[in-house]
C-alpha cells in the first residue's frame, strides 16, 4: 500500500506541476500547486474518515517527494511542454493508485460500501479539484471529461468485491487497470459526456429608424467634444450638393426675406392703383 501511494503521489505531483508550467506561475507557484495536487485527496479522505492529524500533513517525505517533481518538471520544461500523452498517463495513473488506496482505507474503517466508494472517489479527484480551483478554470470532473466515472467505478467495484468476501489481492490490481484503461481511452479516443448548453436568447426585433430629410443629408453635422477636452475642435465638414428646390441650412439667412419675382409687379399694380384713388 506505501509503494502504491508513493507511485501516486509522484504522478499527481508530475501532473499538477505541469499544470503550474502550462499557467505560468512561477517557481514558488509550481511547487505549492504540486503539493496540492498530491496531497490534497488524501487529506479530504482523512478528514471524512475521522482521522486527525491527516496522514499527508505530517508525512514529511511527502512533501520531499512533491517539491523534487515539481523542481524537476521546471528544470525541464521546454521538454515536457511538447509530451501530452506521458503527461495523461501519469494523471491516470495517480486517479487510478489514489482511488483504489482511498475505497481500501474506507474498508479498513469499517464504512458501508457505498460510503468507500465515495471517499474511493473523493481520494483520486480532491487534489486536481484543488488544483483547477486554485488555477482559476472549471475542474475536468464537471466540464464533460470521462474523469470521475472511472474512479467512481472503480471504488464501487472494489468495496463490492470486499462485501463479497472477494480476494482484494486480485481484485485491487483489476480495478487499477480497469480505471487507467478506461480513462486512458476516453483520452485517445476523445471521449466525452454531453453538456448541458442553455438555449439562445431570441433576437430583439429592429427598432425603427426615422428617414432622413433632404435637408440632413446635404449638411454632416460635427460632433464636437466636451468643453474639457484637451484636444482642440475639430473643423465643420464640407456640405456636400444640394438638391433641386432645397437650399442648405447654412446658406439660409433669417434677417433678410427671400426673394420673390412677382413682388415687384404685385407691389407697382398696388401702388398705381392707390395713386389713382388718391388723385
Amino acid at each position: 500500500m506505501l509503494i502504491l501511494e508513493a507511485i501516486g503521489i509522484v504522478g499527481c505531483a508530475f501532473a499538477g506541476a505541469v499544470d503550474a508550467v502550462r499557467a505560468r506561475l512561477d517557481l514558488f507557484g509550481a511547487v505549492l500547486v504540486a503539493i496540492v495536487t498530491a496531497l490534497g485527496g488524501g487529506t479530504l479522505r482523512d478528514v471524512l474518515l475521522g482521522v486527525f492529524p491527516p496522514v499527508p500533513l505530517v508525512t514529511p517525505w511527502y512533501f520531499v517527494v512533491c517539491a523534487t517533481t515539481a523542481l524537476l518538471v521546471c528544470a525541464f520544461r521546454s521538454k515536457l511542454a511538447r509530451l501530452r500523452l506521458p503527461m495523461e498517463a501519469a494523471d491516470a495513473v495517480a486517479l487510478a493508485l489514489f482511488t483504489v488506496t482511498g475505497a481500501t482505507k474506507a474498508m479498513q474503517h469499517g464504512t458501508p460500501y457505498y460510503t468507500a466508494a465515495v471517499i474511493g472517489l473523493v481520494n483520486g479527484i480532491g487534489g486536481g479539484l484543488v488544483r483547477d480551483a486554485i488555477l482559476g478554470r472549471v475542474p475536468a470532473v464537471v466540464r464533460g471529461e470521462i474523469y470521475a466515472i472511472p474512479a467512481f467505478g472503480g471504488a464501487l467495484l472494489l468495496a463490492l468485491s470486499d462485501l463479497n468476501h472477494l480476494p482484494h489481492a486480485v481484485l485491487a490490481p483489476v480495478t487499477l487497470v480497469v480505471i487507467f484503461g478506461t480513462r486512458m481511452a476516453a483520452v485517445l479516443f476523445g471521449w466525452h459526456l454531453p453538456t448541458i448548453r442553455a438555449k439562445a436568447a431570441p433576437a430583439e426585433p429592429a427598432k425603427f429608424i426615422p428617414e432622413e430629410s433632404a435637408a440632413e443629408r446635404t449638411v454632416r453635422i460635427p460632433v464636437y467634444p466636451g468643453k474639457h477636452a484637451a484636444r482642440p475642435h475639430p473643423a465643420p465638414s464640407r456640405p456636400g450638393p444640394a438638391p433641386a428646390g432645397v437650399r442648405p441650412p447654412h446658406m439660409r439667412d433669417h434677417r433678410f426675406p427671400a426673394v420673390d419675382p412677382d413682388a415687384a409687379t404685385r407691389s407697382g399694380t398696388l401702388r398705381a392703383r392707390l395713386n389713382g384713388s388718391t388723385t
